[in-house]
């Protein structure tokens, strides 16, 4: 099936579809990432009672592990613990399931919670700059300037600070407040790129 549309938004995250058919290149404040993470997905629903507050991220430093856990969901049990690993010297095909159900045992520290795991997936720590947040006339676009990008398909920040989030949102919102008409079409070409761009190679 096919769309059509006057307008399309790429949102679609740091390996963006949109950017790449677009032709827009993207820039990398350094040759190599910052940080390759682990992200285990585990179900625990009876941790919560453990926990001393209700906060949404736990910073885990012990003799075992040095990790991060992110809480879903405290009800339902829906954890999301974060773990650095460094090539070469540890690649992420050594994380088997023992190893990984290894580091949620580690991380909770009572044997009595039961848990499991629901998903090993890997991501990488990068800085990165879109060149351009919009399709230009004389990019792969044949011809057209009427492709955005916004988010994690435009640029890539470390998690500290919710910069990643927070420009996000702030994209969207400008983009979205100038397509409903407040601003022509050649107001939104020439504005949203310049601004925004800027913004957020202050924030590299």
């Amino acid at each position: 099936s096919s769309v059509t549309s006057r307008f399309v938004i790429g949102a679609d995250g740091a390996s963006s579809t949109v950017r790449k058919l677009a032709g827009i290149p993207i820039d990398f404040a350094t040759d190599k990432p910052l940080q390759h993470l682990l992200n285990i997905h585990f179900l625990a629903p009876k941790l919560k009672p453990l926990l001393n507050d209700r906060g949404m991220l736990y910073f885990i430093y012990n003799k075992a592990i040095v990790a991060v856990v992110v809480a879903h969901d405290l009800d339902e049990g829906q954890y999301v613990l974060q773990v650095p690993y460094f090539p070469p010297y540890q690649e992420f095909s050594n994380y088997t399931p023992a190893v990984c159900a290894k580091l949620v045992e580690d991380c909770i520290g009572h044997s009595d919670v039961d848990f499991e795991i629901q998903s090993v997936k890997r991501w990488t720590m990068r800085v990165a700059q879109a060149r351009h947040y919009q399709t230009l006339r004389t990019s792969g676009s044949g011809g057209r300037d009427n492709v955005f990008l916004v988010g994690d398909a435009c640029h890539e920040f470390p998690p500290a600070g919710a910069f990643g989030i927070g420009t996000g949102v702030g994209d969207a919102s400008n983009l979205a407040w100038k397509l409903v008409g407040r601003y022509s079409r050649t107001s939104v070409r020439d504005t949203v790129h310049p601004a925004l761009h800027l913004l957020h190679s202050s924030c590299l």
